[in-house]
């Protein structure tokens, strides 16, 4: 059975994450479907494309803004 797994945490600088990204090789999307097991996706305010299959979404919630 495929899942996507909820994490809470805090995004501070988006161009920092955009920069540390770039520099592994992988690329940050705005508005973006993250792709995770068996063809599931899953709509991202941020998607990390990541270089295999399945890719990370991150999600704004209402009182946690992102910079």
């Amino acid at each position: 059975m495929s899942h996507f797994t909820t994490i809470e945490t805090q995004l501070r600088d988006i161009d920092a994450l955009r920069s540390a990204l770039g520099e592994l090789g992988v690329t940050l999307h705005e508005k973006a479907t993250a792709r995770g097991y068996a063809n599931n996706t899953l709509k991202g305010d941020y998607v990390i494309r990541l270089k295999g299959p399945y890719d990370i979404a991150l999600n704004q919630t209402p009182t946690a803004p992102m910079a």
